[in-house]
This record gives C-alpha cells, structure tokens and sequence, in this order.
C-alpha cells in the first residue's frame, strides 16, 4: 500500500498538476518580497524629515497605516484570497507610481501619506495571501512542502530586494527605484491573475478528498473552482422536477 500511495507523488503527470500553482505561489511571493524588503528596509532613508524625530514620525505613520488593511482581511473569506492579492498588488503600484511620479517635487508629508496609504493595501493583499494562499491550495501529502519551497523563494526575493536595493538606487534614484517597485508589483499582479486559483471552500473540500491519492487531479480541481458543482447542481434539480412531474 506504500508503494501505491508514493507512486502518485513521484509521476510526472502529479509534478506537472502541482507546478503550475506552485510556480504561481512562488513567483508572487518572491515579487512581493523584492519590494516588501526591498523598499521598506531603506524606507527612513527614502522618506527622511529635516530632524531625526521628525523621521522617526513619518516611520511611525507609514505602519500605522497599515492597520486597516488587517481589519479588511476580516472579509477575506467572502470575496477570496484570489481577489484580495489581485487588489493588493495593483492598488500597491499604483501608490509607488504615484509617489515615484512626484518624489522630489511634492510635499514630503504627501508623499508619506501616499505611501503610508499602499501600507494598507500590502497589509490586505499580498503581505497576507502570499502567506495563506500556499497554505490552503495544495493536497494535504504535499502541502507543508509547497508551503515550504514558496516561502523559501520569498525569503530569497527578501535576500534579492534588501541587497539589490543599495545598487538600483544609486543607477536611478530613489524615484527611479519607486517606479521599479511598482513595475514589479504589476508583474505581480499579472502572475496572480494566470497563476493563482480562483478557488473556495468548497473547492479545498473537493481537492481535499479527490486528490488523496492522485495529485495529478490538483490543477484542474483549483481552476475547475464551483463550475462542476453547479452544473450538477442544476443537472441533479432538473432530474428532481422531471421525476416529479
């Protein structure tokens, strides 16, 4: 029975059904963490007042600013993970266009309140889902492992943002780099939109039972998402009406 059950895991047909969201959950979070870290480890040195305190300040409002993006994902159950780093991701670019547009001729408490703005964003969207989402969509026999390889490419995008930063900034500029920023964070959000799931729960429920011992299923269970749920809904009621009449 062992050697049955392992057969699944090691065929090709199961490593390609499991690739393409893992390829999905690895790239985002990598995206995400270039400019998570990236940005947000020299974000004193970007967003620097004339005084230390008054610094200190801007750093203070930027996180603040994060906190109701953690009471928005209190709704995260309703409109899916999917939908929230989709709105994550763009919503973030959008705030690093709009302040690398106007670094350096804006105000600079403006620009902190921009920034400070996207923190809610990132907070609601992919500083969350890029956590959750490789946590819920793959088969239980492979899903620490997935989580595992998705978190390790965040933790290089960590690596790849923090040290890369110093060199982007000094070929163009801090406006320069906000403009990369969200550049990459629209890669991002085009990535999420081919390659992550529009699943919920009764998807999990079905990939949770169908795939126990065949993962070659999990590609399609995740983007087949309530379609074949409700056709035979609709196929199982309209069977009910004509034994009925």
């Amino acid at each position: 029975s062992s050697t049955s059950s392992a057969r699944p895991l090691c065929s090709g047909s199961a490593l390609r059904a499991l690739g393409y969201p893992l390829f999905g959950t690895m790239s985002t979070y990598f995206i995400y963490d270039v400019v998570s870290w990236g940005v947000g480890s020299y974000t004193s040195s970007i967003f620097k007042s004339e005084t230390r305190a008054g610094t200190i300040w801007y750093m203070l409002l930027i996180n603040a600013m994060a906190t109701p993006g953690f009471v928005l994902t209190l709704w995260m159950g309703k409109f899916g993970r999917r939908a929230f780093q989709l709105a994550g991701f763009v919503g973030m670019a959008a705030c690093f266009v709009a302040v690398g547009a106007s670094f350096g001729f804006a105000p600079q408490v403006v620009l902190v309140l921009i920034f400070g703005f996207q923190k809610i964003f990132d907070s609601a969207g992919p500083g969350a889902t890029t956590f959750i989402i490789p946590g819920e969509i793959f088969p239980t026999a492979v899903r620490a492992t997935c989580h595992g390889l998705s978190a390790a490419a965040g933790k290089l995008g960590a690596f790849v943002g923090m040290y890369g930063f110093p060199f982007v900034e000094h070929a163009v500029g801090f406006q320069g780099t906000l403009l990369v920023g969200a550049m990459l964070l629209f890669v991002g959000f085009l990535l999420t939109l081919q390659l992550t799931p529009p699943y919920t729960e009764s998807t999990l429920a079905r990939l949770r039972a169908e795939t126990a011992f065949d993962l070659s299923r999990t590609t399609d269970i995740l983007w087949a998402g309530d379609s074949d749920e409700s056709s035979q809904s609709d196929g199982g009621s309209s069977d009910s009406d004509s034994a009925a009449e």
